[in-house]
């Protein structure tokens, strides 16, 4: 019965060693859909950002990264914009809204998940820039007629 034990003990051990990682460990998830609205953005308003996040092993977070201006010392994680999830999450449907910014702001974003492996991507990037906000025109007076 030891010589089993120890025989047992020794293949665990040998398996351990395996240093070829599974599939899980090379997988990274898949972001489909991006959407952004309002297409045309004006000043001081959200943008809200959707996308699906796919990952047959599961996700630990999905967030939205955007910077303001092309400058990297802008970029910005929200806390409040990050979602974390699990082994048994495959998938989700992915909310965000950038703040309101000014005109003239170019805005860059994309996403952002890690699968419960460690396996990150990046969606492709997008972006806006605020428009100034437009007074709407005039309606016509029917009385001036």
């Amino acid at each position: 019965m030891k010589k089993l034990l120890i025989m047992a003990v020794a293949a665990c051990c040998l398996a351990a060693c395996n240093k070829e990682l599974g599939p899980e460990y090379k997988v990274a998830p898949v972001i489909s859909g991006v959407t952004f609205s309002p297409q045309e953005v004006h000043a001081g308003e959200n943008v809200h950002v959707s996308a699906t996040v796919t990952s047959e092993y599961g996700f630990t977070g999905i967030s939205i990264l955007y910077s303001l201006n092309e400058d990297p010392e802008t970029t910005e994680e929200p806390k409040d914009q990050v979602w974390f999830g699990s082994e048994k999450d495959k998938s989700k449907n992915y909310k965000a809204t950038i703040e309101g910014q000014k005109a003239g702001t170019k805005v860059t974003f994309q996403i952002l998940a890690v699968s419960a492996y460690s396996v990150y991507t990046f969606s492709e990037v997008y972006e806006y820039t605020v428009q100034e906000e437009t007074d709407p025109e005039p309606m016509p007076n029917p009385e001036a007629n």
